[in-house]
């Protein structure tokens, strides 16, 4: 069972946002924030700007610790396959998914992510 979303945060100077409750595009939450069985995510992401940070949480806990986000991105251009390794992480069914990001370099980048639920 895959499924893939596209989402698309715009950050404020030194501010924090969740990518899975935030979309720039829509204004919805992720319909991938909660696990759907067990299984494993994939997550590519790109900023336009140097200076984001992100970590992801798996339910209560962090899966990925506090890594930097890839930079050089353009605003509605998504990460592929092509050009980015996914970061991949496992969840329990029901576990809420949680990307936590940052921006410390008081710049005002946006963040666009494909999600996917590989099962």
């Amino acid at each position: 069972m895959q499924q893939q979303e596209f989402r698309q945060v715009l950050m404020t100077a030194n501010g924090t946002a969740d990518l899975m409750s935030t979309d720039a595009l829509t204004g919805f939450a992720s319909q991938l924030q909660t696990a759907p069985m067990n299984g494993i995510y994939q997550i590519r992401l790109v900023a336009t700007t140097v200076g984001v940070q992100f970590q992801i949480f798996c339910g209560p806990a962090a899966s990925v610790p506090t890594s930097q986000a890839p930079g050089g991105g353009t605003i509605g251009v998504f990460p592929s396959e092509t050009n980015s390794s996914p970061i991949q992480f496992a969840c329990l069914a029901g576990d809420v998914i949680s990307v936590q990001l940052r921006e410390t370099a008081a710049g005002t980048p946006s963040v666009m992510a494909v999600v996917e639920f590989v099962g």
